[in-house]
Order: structure tokens, then C-alpha cells, then sequence
């Protein structure tokens, strides 16, 4: 059964953006991206999946559209240690913890610090403690707008203890539209030469492998649905695409809608990309229709995950009172 957030004394509203190229819905809940609409030749395409009723989002346990956090993806065994002592996280993913916990920042209000036409800023505080996560910590997002067009995503945290920070941005992108169906044809080219590899419960081990011959080499374009069905061990187990990418030097990320044209590229000042062809969505309450699996597509731009455990990974413990930056920008073409 699904928990939903009970405290709903705030209400969820809906902020609108626009830079006259493309129009943006962010929500005081989660700071989700609730829609991004784009022209293209006169025709418009809400390129992300969402909720019809808002307060659907409230009992989303599929993260659509949301910043997530304090720590993104699955941390191994629900815990980690700093400094010879063990932090012992919510388990809200079987043994482990995934996507900050069961509050983490994305099940909860952001205060609106400043909203204009072309820009919004939300900002939000953790307690120490929670989820098991040491340190007070006090997160601000920024959404706006670059001189070329895209869609910037800024997001600044502070502690007052050295703590771990890995956060990320999870829209689910369908570049024909929403409720178009099947992304297998969109075309994706994502400039890494490794992923990094899972167990069972989808915690990164350590492991690298390259994607040369394998179904995750993307440095050339090719359809995202060319090899969802590969029988290679990885895709089995995920039942498609669920893995990091370690991006190289400036990676290129593009991708490109077969029916609308629609092009998506993403840059980011993060060293890794969870590529996620959404293999297991089952939502009935879709904005415009029912949503299945392989329908839509998430790249979210993060640090190695589980890197709180394995020391080979960048480490992603900020020191107290350090500034923690990420940034990604979604140019639309």
C-alpha cells in the first residue's frame, strides 16, 4: 500500500515559467517538474509525464518530475560511515535506502522565496537526523532560463556538519509528447565509455564495465528501443535501461523525439547519468492518458550512486558549512 503525505496544510500550487521558447510547470511539492511545454513548428508538446489531479503527487511513489534527495538512488544496506561512525538510514527499498528515504526532499512542501516570469526559487530544510542523514541541512532550488533558451536547474545545499549531498532532478521525458506511447524509437546519444554495475537490489557495486558491445553504448545515436530486449545479464535483471553512466569530459546528451522532432540535450556539471526507460510504470492517472512501462525516459544527472560506501567512487561527503552546487541545463530544440 501506497503512504501517502497526510499533512496537507499547504496546498499544492503550480508555478509558471516561460521564456516565450518554452513554458514550465514547477510545483511547491517535491519542486517537481510538473510540465515542460515546447514549440516546435507550431504545434506544442508537453514533453513531460505527470498527474492529472496534483494531488495524485502526494501518493507518487514513482518520483515523477521531483528534486531528490538528501542522497539520490539506492544506498546499500541503509547505511554508511563518516568519521568512524555508522549513520543508519530509513529503509524504504527492502534492506537499503533509495532516494534519500522515506521524507527525503522530495515528500514535502518547498517555501516560494521568489517567483517572477522567468524564474522561480524554492528552498527547504532538513533536520539532523533525519532519514538517519547527519547534519542540518538547508537546500535552495533554482529554475530559469539560459540566453540560449534551455531550461536551467540549480540547486545549492549547506550543513552545519559534514555530511553526505548527492541530489538529482527525476522528470520522466517523452519527447512526442506525454501520452504519445513508446519512446523506443527516439534516437539517444550519451558520450560515456562506462556504467557503472548493480546487484540484485540495484545498489552499485564498485564495478565498472565498458559499454563497448554491450546494449549501453550510446556514444554513436542510436534508438533507445534497439536493445531493450538484449539478452545480456544487466537488462535482464533491470527489464531495460536502470544504470549510471559515467560521463566523459563535457559529455554530449541528446536525444530526439521520432514523431515530433523534438530535441533534448542536457548538460550538466555532474560526473554520472541514470538512464531509466521507466520498465516498470504502471499509473492510471496519467496527465492525458494511462501510463505503461517503456513510455517514458528519465537521465538524471548525479554522482556515482551508492558512493557513500565504496571509496574508489568521487565522494560525495560535503564538509560543514561547504557549498554543494549542481546544476543541469535541458536545452529544447
Amino acid at each position: 500500500m501506497k503512504k501517502c503525505l497526510t499533512n496537507t496544510e499547504n496546498n499544492i500550487q503550480v508555478f509558471s515559467i516561460s521564456n516565450r521558447i518554452i513554458t514550465v510547470e514547477v510545483l511547491n511539492y517535491g519542486g517537481i517538474i510538473h510540465s515542460i511545454k515546447v514549440n516546435k513548428n507550431g504545434k506544442v508538446f508537453d514533453v513531460v509525464l505527470g498527474y492529472k489531479n496534483l494531488t495524485d503527487y502526494l501518493c507518487d511513489d514513482n518520483y515523477f518530475g521531483a528534486i531528490v534527495g538528501r542522497v539520490c538512488n539506492v544506498v546499500k544496506d541503509a547505511k554508511y560511515t563518516l568519521n568512524d561512525k555508522q549513520y543508519n538510514l530509513i529503509k524504504n527499498q527492502n534492506q537499503d535506502s533509495l532516494h534519500g528515504g522515506s521524507k527525503g526532499l522530495t515528500k514535502r512542501f518547498w517555501q516560494v522565496e521568489n517567483h517572477t516570469d522567468s524564474s522561480l526559487t524554492l528552498t527547504t530544510f532538513s533536520h539532523d537526523g533525519e532519514d538517519g542523514y547527519g547534519g542540518n541541512l538547508t537546500v535552495k532550488a533554482v529554475y530559469s532560463f539560459t540566453n540560449r533558451g534551455g531550461l536551467l536547474v540549480e540547486l545549492f545545499a549547506i550543513s552545519d556538519k559534514e555530511t553526505p549531498i548527492a541530489l538529482t532532478m527525476h522528470p520522466y521525458f517523452n519527447l512526442n509528447g506525454e501520452g504519445a506511447g513508446f519512446i523506443g524509437n527516439h534516437l539517444l546519444e550519451i558520450d560515456a565509455d562506462f556504467i557503472t554495475l548493480t546487484d540484485n537490489d540495484y545498489a552499485c557495486t564498485g564495478e565498472l564495465l565498458n559499454v563497448k558491445n554491450t546494449p549501453y553504448d550510446f556514444k554513436r545515436p542510436k534508438p533507445i528501443g534497439k536493445n531493450l530486449n538484449a539478452d545480456f545479464p544487466q537488462m535482464i535483471k533491470d527489464g531495460g535501461y536502470d544504470v549510471n553512466f559515467v560521463l566523459n569530459s563535457n559529455a554530449k546528451i541528446k536525444a530526439i523525439g521520432d514523431l515530433s522532432g523534438v530535441s533534448l540535450e542536457i548538460f550538466t556539471n555532474q560526473n554520472g547519468a541514470q538512464l531509466y526507460t521507466s520498465n516498470s510504470l504502471n499509473v492510471k492517472s496519467g496527465k492525458s492518458c494511462e501510463y505503461k512501462d517503456w513510455q517514458a525516459f528519465c537521465i538524471e544527472p548525479q554522482n556515482y550512486p551508492n558512493a557513500v560506501n565504496i571509496s574508489s567512487f568521487p565522494t560525495p561527503f560535503v564538509k560543514a558549512n561547504e557549498n554543494y552546487y549542481w546544476q543541469t541545463e535541458y536545452l529544447f530544440k
